[in-house]
């Protein structure tokens, strides 16, 4: 029998902390934002940004190429002040 222990994530680095935080602070006003930038601005994860992505929650990004997704600074600093969208009612 195992014990009842409950999970815990594990924790950023102090690397991943400071690398965050310099990402935040150096948001842009204007221009394009890569998801790194956006996950370090909202505070949230990046498969969760990719999830709101998928599920119409944000606007798809601009695709520069196979690998290079980005979005517009203004509306992303817009997600942060009115808040994330709840997720779209499926059609019946």
């Amino acid at each position: 029998m195992q014990n009842a222990k409950s999970k815990t994530r594990n924790k950023p680095s102090e690397d991943v902390l400071a690398r965050r935080k310099v990402l935040k602070e150096l948001f842009p006003v204007t221009g394009s934002v890569r998801a790194a930038q956006i996950v370090a601005n909202l505070e949230i994860g990046a498969s969760t940004w990719w999830l709101y992505v998928k599920d119409g929650r944000v606007k798809p990004p601009i695709k520069f190429g196979a690998r290079v997704s980005v979005w517009d600074a203004e509306y992303i600093r817009g997600l942060a002040e009115t808040g994330i969208p709840t997720k779209p009612k499926a059609a019946a």
